[in-house]
């Protein structure tokens, strides 16, 4: 259906609420190649990655996020953080993260956005994933943009752990690297 062009937004629609997670699978990769969806799919696969029991079409949520417009992509990496039973999964966690990195430079607020609420840095699959490797990131990147995410974040940080956390992944950030002074927004 795909290639001969019979896969369309009512169609894909449809089969995301298919019994078999194969199926609602496909559709999600499918819907991703094109690299943007309109905001009825967008409302189904952020529903999708709130409800959806297999980490099969989880997993698949996680891909077609990275490869989605960050204001798209972000809000289901969101929900896909929430499932605390994907934290021992081998690929989940890491696509996620591969996600968020994705949007590092392009979607700052977005991705800060992700730990705007306190009770967001307790999410297992955040904890381990997310804030030590997010600080890192922009310690590394070391542009005053990305120092200002680090300051940011640290103001955001609700407690002395995840603070601790924070430093730990800008420490690892900075490694091997002079600084003759200390960035301005830290």
């Amino acid at each position: 259906l795909y290639v001969s062009g019979g896969f369309n937004e009512q169609l894909a629609e449809t089969l995301l609420d298919h019994r078999s997670e194969d199926i609602r699978t496909w559709v999600v990769r499918l819907l991703g190649d094109e690299k943007t969806i309109s905001p009825v799919l967008h409302s189904r696969l952020l529903s999708l990655a709130t409800t959806d029991h297999s980490p099969v079409v989880r997993s698949q949520l996680a891909c077609t996020a990275k490869r989605l417009p960050g204001p798209e992509a972000l809000p289901i990496v969101r929900e896909l953080l929430k499932h605390d039973a994907d934290l021992q999964d081998p690929p989940i966690p890491l696509l996620l993260w591969w996600a968020v990195e994705d949007k590092a430079a392009t979607d700052r607020e977005l991705v800060l956005d992700l730990l705007a609420e306190p009770e967001n840095w307790q999410q297992p699959l955040v904890r381990k994933m997310i804030i030590e490797r997010l600080a890192q990131r922009y310690a590394a990147a070391g542009s005053d943009a990305d120092f200002e995410c680090c300051a940011r974040l640290l103001a955001l940080a609700p407690g002395e752990a995840e603070t601790a956390m924070l430093i730990t992944g800008m420490e690892k950030g900075l490694q091997g690297r002079k600084r003759d002074a200390v960035p301005a927004a830290l």
